[in-house]
């Protein structure tokens, strides 16, 4: 929970938070409340940010700035998750490498790892930390017993050695959930490292957190305490954090220390709005009284509209409102670049871009360089932390499948996060290969990973068509072609 004059990961977000989760330990209690506030502020939830009201205006409008921000740093981040496979170092390619290619492959087309990591990795942007669960069901068939899942990082609670605070010990996987009764409890799943062996355990408990959060036995044991397969020796869950900052075990949102600006844009924009309703209705002052209902007496509402007399009404007039909403088009327009500066994201990033500078490989860079580089950053951590799980697979691999993939290294890899120019890279391709720097046959290989596809004897098909060519501008170059053969042959 925030502590007044602490300065958090989380300060600038918890003014608006409405409320703890109580069945969370105190220290951890900003933290998951956090996740559930930027994802209001993703969605535009209207209650997030508590707007000054303007006379009886009761809709004010939400800009989606937060999700701008996500949306565009989630589409440079970590693109296109796919995986190398290479023998280890000291061993050759051979049957073991092609063997880890298609589980790999059938692993990744199986658990819909990519739809997995493209939804983890968004709400990972979104609350500042993204986690993956590796299970093992023995029970299914042969080939399908390895599931990994996306972890709700509200469900995460770290245990760190305490000689250690970088020393991963135990992880706790907790949830609150409400039985049929309409009794609340906690479900934990947890992992502890014990003399260099993993234990797994799963149990029910109350949903106080001292008696959850520690060493008390559950009130219903679901799995008691098992040791994992010696093999495995790393506990199965993997955090990746959206900002890696030292000596903070959690990551924190793109929106955090954005907060303020999203929640003014919002209010100059519902400011706007209202000052164009009324320029449009109009606000009228009069001397006399209002009008009044013929049979009761009471008063009644102006009823004013085109086509309309008013009548009975002394010296009534129109009150002339803003002349222009020029200053708050402007105040907006300040606000959205400071806000896109803070978080590196140019026009060019949301899809707001000049077509010269598109073509403009240099101009397009200079301006995308701070986003790129803040997304290399975070994709480096992110990077690591999967080489470790796919690093690791391999012993789920071997424990559960019987597959042995120990001369082999599994990475994972990523596209590039700028679309590629076709027309400018075939036009290098083909002056580095007309300027002998590079053979057609490695230009080919280029060009095939940029989408084109090339028959396996293209170079042969090339020579044909070059000498049809030649035989068409030069009929005897045939047969002089031929002769030459015959002569060859007869010697």
């Amino acid at each position: 929970m925030a502590t007044p004059g602490v300065f958090t990961p989380y300060s600038t977000v918890s003014s608006y938070t409405s409320a703890f989760p109580a069945w969370v330990p105190t220290i951890e209690q900003e933290r998951i409340a956090s996740y559930q506030v930027y994802e209001e502020i993703y969605w535009n939830h209207p209650t997030t940010f508590k707007l000054v009201a303007r006379g009886t205006e009761d809709k004010p409008i939400y800009v989606p700035s937060g999700r701008i921000i996500t949306d565009t740093m989630n589409r440079y981040l970590c693109k296109g998750l796919s995986f190398l496979v290479e023998p280890a170092a000291g061993t050759n390619p051979g049957t073991e490498t092609d063997l880890a290619n298609q589980w790999m492959k059938d692993f990744f087309t199986r658990e819909m790892v990519r739809t997995k990591f493209a939804s983890a990795k968004l709400f990972g942007v979104m609350r500042g930390d993204w986690l993956f669960h590796v299970t093992a069901d023995p029970l299914k068939p042969e080939g399908s017993r390895i599931s990994i899942n996306a972890v709700d990082p509200a469900t995460y609670f770290p245990v760190y050695a305490d000689d250690d605070l970088d020393r991963l010990v135990k992880v706790h996987l907790a949830e609150e959930y409400v039985d049929s009764e309409g009794k609340a409890w906690i479900k934990r799943q947890t992992y502890e490292k014990v003399e260099g062996r993993i234990v797994s355990s799963c149990g029910i408990f109350d949903t106080e957190p001292a008696k959850w959060s520690g060493v008390l036995r559950p009130t219903i044991v679901v799995t008691p305490p098992t040791l994992l397969d010696q093999r495995i020796t790393a506990i199965p869950v993997y955090h990746i954090k959206n900002f890696d900052q030292p000596g903070n075990p959690y990551g924190s949102s793109e929106m955090r220390g954005l907060e303020r600006i999203m929640a003014a844009i919002n209010q100059s924009m519902s400011d706007e709005d209202i000052a164009l309703a009324l320029e449009g209705l109009g606000v009228y002052a009069t001397d006399g009284q209002g009008p009044v209902d013929e049979e009761t007496g009471e008063p009644v509402p102006w009823i004013i509209g085109p086509g309309r007399v008013v009548e009975g009404a002394a010296n009534f007039k129109r009150i002339q409102g803003v002349g222009s909403v020029t200053p708050y088009t402007d105040h907006i327009g300040t606000l959205w670049d400071f806000m896109k500066q803070a978080s590196a994201t140019p026009n060019s990033a949301i899809g707001r871009v000049d077509v010269q500078a598109a073509e403009s490989g240099i101009a397009l860079l200079l301006e995308m360089g701070p986003i790129l580089a803040k997304a290399e950053s975070k994709q480096d951590y992110a990077t690591d932390i999967l080489e470790q799980l796919f690093y690791d697979l391999r012993s789920w691999f071997l424990v559960y499948e019987g597959l042995n993939l120990e001369n082999t290294r599994i990475h994972p890899t990523f596209g590039d996060p700028l679309p590629q120019n076709k027309k400018a890279e075939v036009a290098l391709l083909g002056d580095l290969v007309t300027s002998k720097i590079m053979s057609a046959q490695t230009a080919r290989a280029h060009a095939a990973r940029l989408g084109y596809t090339f028959d396996p004897k293209e170079a042969e098909l090339i020579a044909a068509e070059g000498k049809a060519a030649a035989a068409t501008l030069d009929p005897y170059a045939a047969r002089i072609d031929s002769e030459a053969g015959a002569v060859t042959e007869a010697e």
